[in-house]
């Protein structure tokens, strides 16, 4: 009864959110110029990051907060990362040169959103637009069994993530949903 109690307060705070609907498709590819985040276009990053986790779009952070993760990665959340020197300087440059701050897409500006000047986050989970989208499965992951562990596994939900669209249209959340579409349920 509980987890049914949540799911209630979470789908009626997903859809009293205005906020939400009005931001959804800046965030797909397909509906908007230059909808999304610029898919990852770089052998070099996608090879030694993504071998790990999910290759983030460098338009999900400021130029600050790549500069910042490069510059500790062997302190990269617990890791090593031993890059070789060559391949840690190429993978700087592409990642601030294509980093929110300087990106024409529409999800890098809205990374942005209420972000202060001076704040240099490293987690893209700890972004205030972050933590505003996900408020709802944030409460499904505290009050239920659900199958979602983080929150940095963004392909988990977004279907099409690593193509840059992280619309509404594309999300499935693993035990808790089906297929959203508009005009649709969650």
């Amino acid at each position: 009864m509980k987890a049914l109690r949540s799911w209630v307060l979470a789908t009626a705070m997903l859809l009293a959110s205005s906020h939400a609907g009005a931001i959804d498709d800046r965030f797909n590819a397909a509906k908007y110029d230059k909808g999304g985040f610029a898919p990852v276009n770089d052998d070099t990053y996608a090879k030694e990051c993504g071998s790990c986790h999910f290759t983030y779009m460098p338009g999900m952070l400021p130029e600050r907060s790549w500069r910042k993760l490069m510059a500790t990665t062997d302190k990269h959340f617990g890791e090593s990362l031993a890059l070789a020197p060559d391949a840690a300087k190429h993978i700087e440059s592409y990642l601030a040169a294509n980093a929110a701050d300087h990106s024409p897409y529409r999800g890098s500006e809205l990374m942005l959103w209420e972000l202060p000047k001076d704040a240099v986050p490293t987690r893209i989970t700890m972004l205030p637009l972050m933590r505003h989208r996900h408020v709802v499965i944030r409460k499904l992951m505290t009050d239920t069994n659900t199958p979602l562990h983080v929150l940095s596994s963004c392909e988990t939900c977004h279907e099409q993530a690593a193509t840059g669209s992280f619309a509404y249209d594309h999300i499935v959340v693993p035990g808790l949903s089906k297929i959203v579409r508009p005009g649709g349920m969650f």
